[in-house]
């Protein structure tokens, strides 16, 4: 992913052109559209599109869904047809992988939630409080937002991950106060627009969080879910219209349109009970008490071995590793906050803290992304 996002990006801010990139689970979409540069610099409009899976939109065509805003764009450049997540994948870390062009364990972010040992606190990427307070974000890496400002010129962040919060010494010079699902995206799309036009304003970031939403509620390939598709693709086509109609943006203006990761189904009776290896007395780890992976704290009186002893090969779609021993190429060694061990299923089930009751009416048929090792 590194790779992939610094070559675009630099592309974007260097280039005579105006450029578009989709992802899911990392798919990217890229578009050009010959523009000759005049004095002004050109400006990047950088959008995520939360959960969008890298498969959606050929799934949506092979339906008939009309996904012709997207097939605008890439038909005048080039789509990539996935790259790979950032491990663990979700929605914090990738985003923030997105703007400093970093691994987890580099920039810090390694989870949407995670306990720091350093400050005895724990992350939690939904809670406002926490989510927003620099010591977080500011410990290694730079965000592209803060490159902008440092180097002069302005930036405009709508809702996107880890932007409402000092880095660096540097805020955004426009920010949203907060996410907040039920902004519609084409409202969103008409802010960036008006910051766009702003001269000075030569940086745009802005996420949505469809299609994520829904596939959490219907699944990932539900009919639901393709007709957020189709939304999003008519949302995109205004996009592009707008840019037109703009003779100051009509030739400046690089767009690249990406995602966090991205999801598959579950079924409910594919869930491995935590308890059935681990007492409660042995781990600490937060988080939900339904989810993919488990980053494993042992408590006192335990080692980060004694865990994984109980683990090991005692679940054949459960992965566990100590985190000093997981493959390099995930990168995720090297930082204090990510847990001495760290368990995984495999793609299609999920980890449970403890037996689900027959009553239970939790929704757990999605996960966050498909990791493999």
């Amino acid at each position: 992913m590194r790779l992939i996002l610094n070559h675009a990006v630099a592309r974007c801010l260097t280039s005579v052109t105006y450029t578009l990139m989709l992802d899911v689970s990392f798919l990217m979409i890229m578009c050009t559209l010959s523009a000759v540069l005049a004095v002004q610099p050109s400006k990047l409009l950088l959008i995520s599109l939360d959960g969008f899976r890298h498969d959606y939109l050929d799934i949506a065509k092979s339906a008939n869904v009309d996904i012709s805003g997207f097939e605008r764009i890439w038909r005048s450049g080039f789509r990539a047809l996935r790259v790979e997540n950032e491990f663990v994948t979700r929605t914090a870390p990738n985003h923030f992988s997105i703007l400093t062009g970093l691994h987890s364990e580099s920039h810090g972010i390694v989870d949407d939630v995670f306990f720091d040992p350093d400050s005895n606190d724990t992350f939690v990427f939904g809670d406002a409080s926490l989510s927003t307070q620099s010591r977080w974000f500011n410990v290694f890496g730079e965000p592209i937002w803060v490159t902008n400002e440092r180097h002069g010129y302005h930036s405009c962040v709508t809702s996107w991950p880890g932007s409402r919060t000092p880095v660096k010494g540097f805020l955004p010079s426009y920010f949203s106060p907060k996410r907040n699902s039920s902004i519609l995206f084409r409202d969103s799309i008409d802010k960036a627009l008006t910051c766009l036009k702003n001269e000075h304003m030569t940086l745009v970031l802005l996420y949505h969080h469809e299609p994520d939403t829904q596939g959490h509620i219907t699944g990932p390939l539900s009919s639901e879910v393709m007709s957020v598709v189709n939304s999003l693709s008519g949302d995109i086509e205004y996009l592009l219209k707008r840019l037109r109609a703009v003779p100051s943006l009509r030739n400046s203006v690089n767009v690249i349109l990406t995602s966090d990761h991205g999801m598959a189904a579950v079924n409910r009776e594919n869930v491995i009970v935590l308890q059935d290896y681990l007492s409660d007395d042995m781990y600490t780890s937060p988080g939900k008490d339904i989810r993919v992976l488990w980053a494993l704290w042992p408590k006192q009186n335990f080692t980060a071995r004694d865990l994984l002893r109980s683990l090991k090969d005692k679940h054949p779609k459960l992965k566990s590793f100590l985190k000093t021993e997981l493959p390099r190429r995930l990168f995720y060694t090297y930082n204090v906050r990510i847990a001495p061990v760290i368990a995984f299923a495999e793609p299609g089930w999920l980890i449970s803290r403890s037996r689900l009751s027959s009553e239970s009416t939790c929704k757990f048929s999605m996960s966050f992304g498909i990791i493999f090792v």
